[in-house]
């Protein structure tokens, strides 16, 4: 009986900590994702962007990520309608970094990224 007991608990403890990997690998995709929509908001507020500082922080969060194009897509979507809010500065100054800053951390951004979940490929998340 004693012996029985040990392997399921090694089995159990196992199995927690595959599942814990898990989580953190997705808690690590998500944050990809969320910094991606920063860098997608920057270069949709300031067009050439990529050309002048030969930046390509987007592209590099997408081609490790391991969310399918789709759900990039989706992400892309909903930067066009949060840049499309009018931001007015005081002195008629451009306020693209602020608004990419609370695009960043907006709660319509935390639901969209949590929605994605259907989107990640887990085969990809599992070679990780």
């Amino acid at each position: 009986m004693g012996n029985k007991l040990r392997f399921m608990k090694k089995h159990i403890v196992i199995l927690l900590s595959a599942v814990s990997k898990q989580k953190l690998l997705i808690a690590a995709e998500k944050t990809k994702l969320k910094n991606s929509a920063f860098c997608i908001c920057l270069n949709k507020v300031y067009p050439g962007y990529n050309e002048k500082l030969n930046d390509g922080s987007a592209a590099g969060y997408f081609e490790t990520s391991a969310y399918n194009i789709e759900a990039f897509e989706k992400l892309d979507s909903l930067v066009k309608v949060f840049i499309s809010i009018n931001y007015r500065s005081k002195y008629e100054r451009n306020l693209g970094i602020q608004k990419c800053l609370d695009f960043y951390n907006s709660q319509d951004l935390s639901i969209l990224i949590n929605k994605l979940d259907v989107d990640l490929d887990r085969k990809k998340l599992e070679n990780k």
